[in-house]
């Protein structure tokens, strides 16, 4: 799909890490679902380094997403029209929750992938056979399915949030 293309696109340019640029040249859906994906791959990279013997690399790796972030929240409130402000702060929205589960990872000293702290959390994937995106949390996957309500206001995303997710996707 056309989705899929541009999220696969931006995130092979590298702009999942430059978001000012993502923000500028995708529409919400592609810059949410690129962070998103870019988000599980950036924690993935610090469990790897974390079992490899580096102690550091989820607390490096919230020293990057936090300069990021701030970075973020200066571009919200440059000079942009309306819809883009509210792309951006559906950014924001998003890229604090994120802050605060690696905050969570950091605090409750999650040294694994597999570790349910994590496995609990919405995670998003590139699925390198298809070239889908797919939604995991615990033992569910799907693949994504489009779903997006526009950039009118984010809901904030708690611990209930993630408590809600996990019992719509493990009650079967």
């Amino acid at each position: 799909s056309c989705i899929e293309i541009r999220v696969q696109e931006a995130l092979e340019s590298g702009n999942a890490q430059d978001r000012s640029a993502l923000l500028r040249t995708e529409c919400a859906q592609v810059a949410t679902m690129v962070l998103r994906v870019d988000f599980s791959q950036q924690v993935n990279v610090a469990f790897d380094s974390l079992e490899d013997g580096q102690e550091l690399a989820m607390l490096e790796y919230a020293d990057r997403h936090s300069d990021g972030l701030d970075m973020l929240v200066q571009d919200a409130w440059s000079e942009v029209d309306k819809s883009a402000r509210a792309k951006r702060v559906m950014v924001v929205t998003l890229e604090v929750h994120h802050r605060d589960v690696v905050a969570k990872l950091i605090r409750e000293r999650v040294g694994t992938r597999g570790a349910f702290q994590w496995t609990a959390q919405l995670r998003v994937s590139v699925d390198e056979s298809t070239n889908r995106c797919k939604l995991a949390i615990l033992d569910y996957t799907c693949s994504y399915g489009y779903e997006y309500i526009g950039a009118c206001g984010c809901l904030v995303s708690t611990p209930l949030t993630d408590r809600c997710y996990l019992t719509l996707t493990q009650a079967r």
